[in-house]
């Protein structure tokens, strides 16, 4: 038999996976606690249910498939058949996963394989174990992947096209994982069951995965017959992306001093070739074009590769901002959500509370009125503290918005700018510092540490926005004690903030410094200097004497909110930090409690 293979060129590479979802065959039932003919009515019912349902997701209609299961998973419970509630949890596994929801269709498929293996039926136990290698496989977990394909190669013994499935599997896994060896093994026992079962798809898949290696060995002369033959296939089937076949036997041409079909191969590359693939497509023309001295037809490749770089590259920063921003209407939209639930639930109990105390005071207004009284007391002092909590939470989670809202326009001006080596470090930054702002949202405090690595990354971006016209300093007396310490969370970003929009910018030498020192052993200060235009009180009526914003509104709120609580104040104190008359500066002290 002559080996069949194909070739991979770096850029185009893609272990192909056979990654299929197993709709489980029924079988026989474990008998359950009814009656014969009670059971054989029950186990059609079961049997059309999950026939249903099998059809409803080879027709992509998933939602109509997770009722059919659904129902069919309930009757299976009550009937005590475990045959029937592995394959329905496995079928609702399998509408996870064509939903994506990764997690909950590996759980589902766990869960289905405890009763599976409960009723040891073997096809079903094999089915279920080939679910969840492919699933793994998909989520580049080829640990966990691997040992699934492996233990049902192990029980699948017969010459079936799931056991061949399967296989096909292994060897993708292996090659992925860079063990070439045990994957040129494993597609190389598999070929002669794919012609025997006349699967000729998965033998183009496997030919296709085998002349990968052979690829990585350099060995030209076989990825080229390899490449030939797998076209030959899928030509004749006319299914699958040709681009990386055509474009990888060009590969293999040019690399063996064949420039002619290798152009020709290229070219059918190019055809169907789109995005990242076309532009790799283009750079291989320009490299035949050059090694047959055709420069002019080189330099036409290569401006077309670079004009459609350049339209990917602005497609991409626009795809990472829309992105950003939806998750941030997301997460604001949840965070809404979450807070009217939360209200609405403390008015439920309060209410509820109220009913049974109005009850209790009818019922025994002589004997129990001193406690009614204290415990009432006590309630709603407890109802009030869980409320003003409730509202600081609501108040942060309106200032996370200004300061991203602020941050992605900053995003977006160096987009339109076209400096794209700047775009990409502020978006790589921004990204690391929304998701800080977003994982801290929902928590009152914070280590002092993390806390002064914001104000950093912070920093970090503005000095990058306004073209690195100030410096900044961010030091703490707190050098042991910064992870254990804690403070109310994203209080002190907004006067930072105030100090840079409204403080150093315009003004030359601009410089902010941020301290925090122990003011005593229960007290934290912490001083936010600049040396701009400086605090005006005749400005008061106008700005507030802090160029008022509505991140200062906020803070206002937050910090009215935790006095309240704590019983413990927050105190800021604003004044001229120098002497001088142009430029005096500000200087921001802020006074908290040590947590």
């Amino acid at each position: 038999m002559k080996t069949r293979r194909y070739t991979f060129y770096p850029g185009l590479r893609c272990t192909i996976f056979l990654l299929i979802i197993i709709f489980v065959a029924p079988g026989v039932p474990a008998s359950g606690m009814f009656f014969p003919q009670q059971q054989k009515a029950g186990t059609g019912i079961l049997d059309s249910l999950f026939r249903s349902g099998a059809a409803y997701m080879r027709q992509s209609v998933p939602d109509s498939a997770a009722r059919q299961y659904t129902k069919g998973l309930s009757l299976a419970r009550e009937l005590g058949d475990s045959a029937y509630i592995g394959r329905f949890y496995n079928g609702l596994g399998s509408v996870w996963q064509i939903r994506k929801a990764y997690d909950k269709a590996l759980e589902h498929y766990h869960e289905g394989l405890k009763y599976l293996d409960e009723h040891r039926n073997t096809s079903d136990v094999a089915k279920a174990y080939v679910n969840l290698g492919a699933l793994y496989g998909a989520l580049k977990d080829f640990d966990n992947g691997r040992e699934y394909l492996e233990n049902a190669l192990k029980i699948l013994d017969d010459e079936s096209v799931l056991r061949l499935h399967v296989m096909g599997n292994l060897a993708a896994m292996y090659l992925d994982n860079d063990e070439p060896v045990a994957s040129e093994e494993m597609a190389l026992s598999a070929i002669p069951l794919a012609e025997k079962l006349g699967q000729d798809y998965v033998l183009s898949v496997l030919y296709t995965n085998l002349s990968k290696i052979y690829s990585d060995r350099e060995d030209w002369a076989q990825a080229i017959s390899a490449g030939e033959l797998a076209l030959d296939i899928k030509d004749s089937l006319q299914v699958g992306n040709t681009v990386a076949a055509y474009n990888n036997l060009g590969r293999a041409y040019e690399m063996s001093g064949r420039y002619t079909p290798a152009g020709t191969y290229y070219k059918k590359a190019l055809q169907q070739a789109t995005g990242e693939d076309r532009a790799l497509v283009l750079q291989n023309l320009k490299s035949v074009a050059k090694r047959q001295k055709n420069y002019a037809a080189a330099l036409e490749y290569a401006e077309a590769r670079d004009v459609l770089r350049d339209s990917l590259q602005a497609l991409d920063y626009k795809g990472k901002v829309a992105e950003l921003t939806e998750k941030y209407e997301s997460e604001q939209k949840q965070a809404k959500i979450e807070y009217l639930q939360a209200e609405g639930q403390l008015q439920d109990k309060l209410i509820g509370r109220q009913r049974i105390l109005t009850i209790v005071s009818l019922t025994l207004l002589v004997l129990f009125g001193v406690l009614v009284y204290v415990w009432n007391t006590q309630n709603r002092t407890r109802q009030a503290l869980e409320k003003s909590k409730l509202r600081q939470r609501f108040l942060l989670a309106q200032l996370n918005p200004h300061f991203i809202f602020n941050a992605l326009q900053t995003v977006q001006n160096f987009i339109y700018m076209k400096d794209a080596e700047t775009s990409a470090s502020y978006l790589g930054s921004f990204g690391k510092l929304i998701r800080f702002v977003l994982e801290s949202s929902d928590r009152d405090t914070i280590a002092l540490e993390e806390e002064m690595e914001m104000l950093r990354n912070f920093l970090y971006l503005q000095q990058l926005h306004y073209d690195n016209s100030f410096t900044y300093a961010v030091s703490s007396d707190y050098e042991t004690e910064a992870e254990t310490i804690r403070i109310p969370v994203m209080l002190v970003q907004p006067f930072v903030e105030n100090a840079v929009i409204h403080g150093i910018q315009d003004v030359p030498g601009g410089h902010i410094k941020v301290t925090f020192r122990a003011a005593d052993e229960k007290t934290m200060c912490v001083e936010i200097e600049d040396n701009g235009s400086g605090f005006f009180p005749q400005e008061k009526g106008k700005a507030n004497a802090m160029h008022r914003s509505m991140g200062m509104d906020i803070q206002k709120g937050r910090i009215r909110e935790f006095n309240s609580e704590h019983k413990r104040d927050i105190t800021v104190e604003i004044s001229p930090a120098h002497p001088e008359q142009e430029y005096p500066g500000t200087r921001v002290v802020i006074r908290v409690p040590v947590l």
